[in-house]
């Protein structure tokens, strides 16, 4: 079985485009596409913010943030997929989710790391 990796970016021209020429990758539309030591790989990079937290309401008719109290107990993060801005972009990744591996290459700190496993989580999720 050949090996398809998916790698993940954080950022089109601070990361994808540096990347991508280090591994031999060329520009196919909205990613970059090609094969390192046998390995089929294809990098994509994330634009704008992906995922937003649903309003209170959503989660509970009486929460709202004016209110702190009506936020109690304490409810987990509830995120959603933001529309149209960005479906070119949840289209590509959703379609080439079918990798064999996922490769983060997202800025080296927690925030980056955290954004590229909620990228991948909800790929999860959303596609199997």
């Amino acid at each position: 079985m050949t090996s398809r990796a998916l790698i993940l970016c954080e950022k089109h021209s601070d990361q994808a485009d540096k990347i991508a020429p280090a591994l031999g990758l060329t520009r196919s539309g909205n990613a970059y596409t090609g094969t390192w030591n046998g390995i089929t790989l294809t990098l994509v990079w994330a634009a704008g913010h992906l995922l937003a937290p649903v309003e209170p309401s959503e989660v509970s008719p009486e929460a709202n943030w004016r209110d702190p109290r009506s936020l109690l107990p304490y409810l987990p993060p509830f995120l959603r997929r933001l529309p149209t801005a960005v479906r070119n972009t949840w289209e590509t990744l959703k379609e080439l989710s079918q990798a064999t591996e996922v490769w983060l290459a997202t800025d080296p700190d927690r925030e980056g790391e955290a954004i590229g496993y909620e990228i991948r989580n909800t790929l999860s999720t959303a596609v199997r």
